[in-house]
């Protein structure tokens, strides 16, 4: 499976789907903990991308809000164990 691929699988799960509590407890609890690793790091690049992208009215809050978190996360060190 190729990353493109990987996000439209997460985007259409997003679609229209408000209730992530499954899969945020499939991740935490389910997941190899190296994986689990791996994946937040995943999270935090999205974040950090997110904060330099542009926006209207559609996105807004969350490049704000990642540009807020971005002096939390910039520096953020997961190794792969």
């Amino acid at each position: 499976m190729t990353g493109t691929e990987a996000a439209k699988i997460m985007e259409d799960f997003v679609n229209g789907n408000r209730d992530k509590k499954e899969f945020v407890e499939y991740i935490v609890n389910n997941t190899h903990r190296t994986l689990n690793q791996s994946l937040i790091g995943l999270f935090i690049a999205v974040l950090k991308y997110e904060a330099g992208a542009s926006y209207d009215g559609r996105n807004e809050a969350s490049v704000k809000l990642c540009k807020q978190l971005l002096p939390i996360i910039e520096d953020a060190y997961l190794p792969y164990i």
